[in-house]
């Protein structure tokens, strides 16, 4: 599993609140008479009437992440993270070769300086030698603005995108990483992980 690669620039501070680093649940859901899904959360009462005379449990292939304001969809069998103070908190979502980071910073107001900073403070860790250029991101009925990174990286090939958003008084960035084949082509976690962000992601609202 490829090591994220970022800078977080944030002093420490108090711990923020706990239920924020808690790994979204496994769904369960059955699958009634007739196609019907009554969804269902471990722990939790639901109604059995919805269910018929027979129905199946089974496993969503997804998690929901809902945390900064942002929402997606994320495989279950990948790896989650969050690392959180008062000033700053980051989730990290993890497959073998694509990762997605949720960056949140409290209290910021200049959207594209905070970004450049960001993107700075990492182009300083690749030693400057990453390929910069615009990126853009079409997802629930928007296209972000962003910056991509290529970099190469002991003979391994590191792409990231990074997406600034305003959530409410805070800014989220949005870093998508990937490490495609040798051909540039994205990998096979990535392509699955668009489709995933095109169907569910929810951007959080400004203020």
């Amino acid at each position: 599993m490829l090591p994220l690669l970022f800078i977080l620039a944030a002093a420490p501070a108090p711990a923020a609140a706990p239920s924020e680093d808690v790994e979204p649940a496994l769904v369960f859901y059955f699958e009634a008479e007739g196609g019907k899904r009554v969804p269902v959360e471990l722990d939790k009462p639901f109604n059995p009437a919805e269910l018929g005379k027979s129905a199946t449990l089974k496993l969503e292939p997804r998690r929901r992440f809902a945390y900064a304001g942002l929402q997606l969809d994320y495989p279950r069998e990948w790896g989650f993270e969050a690392d959180l103070d008062a000033q700053f908190a980051s989730w990290t979502i993890s497959g073998n070769d694509a990762k997605v980071v949720v960056q949140r910073y409290r209290g910021q107001k200049k959207l594209d300086q905070l970004h450049k900073n960001v993107v700075a403070e990492m182009q300083k860790a690749y030693g400057g030698k990453a390929k910069e250029t615009p990126s853009t991101l079409a997802a629930a009925g928007r296209t972000l603005e962003g910056t991509r990174l290529e970099v190469d990286l002991a003979g391994v090939p590191i792409v990231q995108e990074l997406y600034p958003v305003k959530s409410g008084a805070d800014i989220v960035e949005l870093i998508i990483q990937d490490a495609p084949k040798k051909s540039g082509e994205p990998s096979a976690e990535r392509v699955k992980l668009e489709g995933l962000l095109k169907e569910t992601l929810k951007l959080p609202a400004a203020k």
